[in-house]
């Protein structure tokens, strides 16, 4: 193998690794609500009053792998500056296509995996185990799974969590669990009351689990006077709205894979077209 070749074979690994840390950081900010996709969120409710997650997520991958395009795009520039022989020229070119073809096809990897584990997640998730008794005004972490929540629930802040995830939407209604600083660690899914007289139910049992989503009632809740904890746990009715979490974060990797392969079916096609230029036999196909 050639110096060249080596080169190529290094920057294909930097930029695919690259690419796959880029893509995982930002899956998992979504996930857990943190980071650049929180403050991205935040200004969307800011502006819009509403929150894109899928969109978020997928555009930041789109501009870091455009970002990384571009500072190849400029180094690949600078290299060429000088004249150089059209082989030269073509394989460079060729390397390039080949270059792009691995990337999207490792992303598209990545989002089909990502979508096996969401999914898989989801369908383990159950209701059963024994139920323990979580004190409210307790600083200690909890433990996950069903439990009976003692603390008083405020009925006076209720407030809707709505998700759109492709083609399919979520509405819960939550209300806080407030200590006397103003602060809510625990949310209490809402069910619709029997009479017209209790439009709502808190129920005081139900399966409790960490729930990173509700991070988006934060700016909600803290013009209400609320200020949600960093890492709110949230009182489920069921384990149903937990796999409807995980069930779109299948969704989402499904669809970023679906794009992402598209792609790479995109830079085959050039990639071969490209191939039937070759311009005499010393043009072999970069690695």
């Amino acid at each position: 193998m050639t110096t060249a070749n080596r080169r190529r074979f290094a920057l294909d690994g930097a930029v695919t690794v690259t690419a796959c840390a880029v893509a995982a950081v930002l899956l998992w900010q979504g996930a857990e609500y943190v980071g650049l996709v929180a403050r991205a969120a935040e200004w969307q409710f800011g502006a819009a009053d509403r929150y894109w997650p899928t969109l978020t997520v997928a555009l930041a991958v789109l501009l870091g792998l455009l970002l990384v395009l571009l500072v190849l795009a400029v180094r690949r520039r600078r290299r060429d500056a000088d004249a150089i022989a059209p082989a030269e020229h073509y394989r460079r070119a060729l390397a390039g296509e080949t270059r792009l073809l691995r990337l999207s096809a490792v992303l598209a990897l990545i989002g089909v995996v990502g979508a096996l584990v969401c999914y898989t997640t989801a369908e383990r998730l159950s209701d059963a185990g024994p139920v323990r008794t979580v004190d409210a005004s307790s600083g200690a972490a909890p433990v996950e799974g069903p439990a009976l929540v003692i603390g008083r629930v405020d009925m006076t802040r209720i407030a809707v969590l709505t998700r759109t995830v492709l083609f399919a939407r979520q509405q819960l209604f939550f209300a806080p669990i407030v200590d006397r600083e103003g602060r809510a660690r625990y949310l209490v899914e809402l069910t619709r009351g029997e009479t017209p007289r209790e439009r709502w139910h808190a129920p005081r049992q139900g399966l409790l689990r960490r729930f990173p989503a509700a991070r988006e009632l934060a700016p909600l809740y803290q013009g209400a006077g609320v200020i949600l904890d960093d890492r709110p746990y949230a009182l489920l009715r069921s384990a149903a709205t937990l796999r409807w979490t995980w069930y779109a974060a299948a969704a989402q990797c499904a669809a970023f894979g679906l794009v992402a392969g598209l792609f790479a079916l995109l830079f085959r096609r050039r990639r071969r077209r490209l191939a039937a230029l070759a311009p005499d036999a010393d043009a072999a196909t970069p690695g």
